[in-house]
């Protein structure tokens, strides 16, 4: 063995992966299920429609989603805690832009004893007075503790300059959104997404027909109705303030957030840009860190980024620097982009993230609850696996003559708005 040649690396042609399979318990609720047999442990997922773009005050939706799990009708905060403790369970909950989720891990044969605790906090949650405040007060500390941080002063930035003040996606805290919310609005936001709503279900692990019967007894005799729905009354910004400059006195760091509104998964040309969205700031060996950390050694980190939601979707540009490195910086971002429009890359670049793609890929559906996820991403989309079926071939079929094409569509450093804290 000659160990002074690296090895040949070699992907496979064929991308074979893990697919969902899907039906109904008794009452319509959909029911989407990876089986892997062999293990002990069950993930199980409840998606409700709406999350935090449909809430009515900041904040709204993340303090439902903290205190579902604070007090029921029939379960006190304690009792709850020590159900799921005593099973050696794991609760979640999330709140995100377009989707509130609630997600049990546990030891499949724990199951029967741990959903009547589910299936109270969808039906009966009362969100505790007590419980609220104890939101509220511990939410006021960690802001206090966030805004002294250049980073979260950027991001709490970013959304409003990039969506506008009063759009659903703009997320931008003030101090004063924590005594905004109340109890009421608490209970009426449940009301209208979650309690006795419509909501699907999505288990992965052990999954078998004693898992799904457990599941349906309990689930299946729901009375549901379909949640409230509204659409999006409000349009992001058409032009943007394209710099905004956040001060933090004596910081010794920038943080530096670019972007603009983008392209989503179900256009046409995403499979294009997010190839040439990891080439430039997506992985490790992007040309991002390569020139701004390694070359330069203004940042310990940088990187760009694709986010699809339902209504929208944005390109960004996120980084910690030197607060006085912030015009050399951006000058060097610029420069890169500008490259990916001037210049054709190599066919070594080509195929390395060609590799480093396809890789990642593959390794994402390893397991089955990566394999849910993988799922889950798309069906919150209006997808179906086609999207990852026709990203393989994208990938590798993509030449340095489409990518160039592609930035001088979609990444012109003259349309980014920029924010910069601390400097």
């Amino acid at each position: 063995m000659d160990r002074t040649t690296a090895p040949k690396v070699k992907v496979s042609e064929d991308f074979n992966y893990v697919k969902v399979k899907s039906e109904q318990l008794d009452n319509g609720i959909p029911l989407y299920y990876i089986d892997q047999p062999e293990m002990d442990i069950i993930k199980l997922e409840c998606i409700f429609k709406g999350g935090m773009s449909k809430q009515k005050k900041p904040l709204l939706v993340k303090a439902v989603a903290e205190l579902l799990k604070e007090g029921t009708a029939t379960y006190s905060s304690e009792q709850i805690a020590a159900q799921i403790e005593a099973k050696g369970a794991f609760l979640d909950t999330t709140a995100k832009a377009d989707y509130l989720s609630i997600t049990l891990y546990a030891l499949a044969d724990q199951l029967i004893h741990l959903l009547p605790t589910l299936r109270s906090i969808i039906t009966e949650a009362n969100f505790p007075e007590e419980e609220l405040q104890d939101f509220i007060d511990n939410g006021k500390q960690k802001f206090a503790v966030n805004n002294e941080k250049v980073s979260f002063l950027a991001k709490n930035e970013f959304m409003q300059k990039l969506f506008g003040q009063n759009h659903p996606y703009n997320d931008k805290l003030e101090l004063e959104d924590f005594d905004s919310i109340n109890r009421v609005d608490l209970q009426e936001y449940y009301a209208d997404y979650i309690q006795n709503k419509s909501f699907s279900v999505m288990l992965s692990g052990k999954v078998g027909e004693d898992e799904k019967y457990i599941l349906n007894q309990h689930f299946g005799s729901l009375g549901l109705t379909t949640s409230k729905s509204e659409g999006m009354d409000f349009k992001p910004l058409e032009n943007p303030n394209k710099r905004v400059k956040v001060e933090k006195k004596g910081a010794s760091q920038a943080a530096l957030r670019l972007g603009k509104l983008s392209i989503g998964k179900q256009h046409e040309d995403f499979p294009a840009l997010f190839f040439l969205n990891t080439l430039f700031g997506g992985f490790f060996g992007s040309r991002l860190m390569t020139n701004i950390r390694e070359e330069k050694g203004y940042t310990y980190g940088i990187g760009s980024g694709l986010v699809s939601l339902n209504e929208a979707a944005y390109f960004f540009i996120s980084s910690e620097i030197g607060a006085n490195y912030v015009e050399e910086t951006l000058a060097e971002i610029q420069k890169e982009m500008q490259r990916l429009s001037e210049e054709l890359i190599t066919e070594e670049e080509l195929n390395l993230v060609k590799r480093y793609l396809q890789g990642s890929l593959m390794r994402s559906f390893d397991g089955p609850f990566s394999a849910m996820d993988r799922y889950k991403s798309l069906y919150l989309l209006g997808l179906d696996y086609n999207y990852y079926d026709h990203l393989w071939s994208e990938f590798s079929r993509m030449t340095a003559e489409k990518l160039q094409a592609t930035a001088k569509k979609y990444m012109r450093f003259d349309d980014l708005s920029i924010i910069i804290a601390g400097a």
